[in-house]
């Protein structure tokens, strides 16, 4: 059995800040090239993503939301409880940095209602390229690459991981200074 068999359907659903898209240090651009399913949304203040609310509202979808739990001030036990047994789980990742990340959360009451995904991860980020990095802050890719891995999606985590790690090489020996 290969590991697409071993586990449920998955995808991303990327909720990115506009600043973002035109960051070249952006990682979330390198989630494309996965076999899992990918869509992008841009956030936006005063109107929520109309297709990440159908997936919300769909029986089809788990929708969860993965955002460290020491920031999710906002989170709520809304009694809606959803089978178990939903065909495709929606894994949705805030990208922008980590100010315009908790914006992003903060601004948005969907959100709020969302189960929370945690990550224990104890390992140190690959991602170089910006000033004010995090202590223990995973980058876009990073996250995807752990989900991945914890859904029995090995060769597509280590896949990812390799080309960030390239991806900031590549980037660092472009430029001398960090975005």
């Amino acid at each position: 059995m290969n590991e697409k068999e071993n586990s449920k359907a998955i995808e991303f659903y990327l909720l990115i800040h506009a600043n973002e898209l035109a960051k070249a240090s952006n990682t979330g651009q390198l989630l494309k090239d996965l076999s899992v399913p990918l869509s992008i949304g841009e956030w936006s203040r005063v109107k929520e993503p109309v297709d990440l609310m159908n997936r919300i509202k769909s029986p089809a979808h788990k929708v969860v939301l993965v955002f460290p739990s020491e920031f999710a001030t906002y989170q709520q036990d809304t009694g809606i409880s959803q089978p178990e047994k939903q065909p495709v789980t929606t894994y949705v990742l805030i990208d922008g940095t980590w100010q315009q990340a908790r914006k992003i959360y903060r601004k948005s009451p969907y959100l709020h209602q969302l189960p929370l995904e945690f990550l224990n991860v104890d390992r140190k980020s690959v991602y170089t390229l910006r000033r004010n990095q995090q202590e223990k802050g995973l980058c876009t890719a990073e996250v995807a690459a752990c989900i991945l891995e914890q859904e029995g999606l090995l060769d597509e985590s280590d896949i990812l991981m390799q080309k960030l790690v390239s991806f900031c090489e590549n980037f660092h020996s472009k430029s001398p200074a960090t975005a």
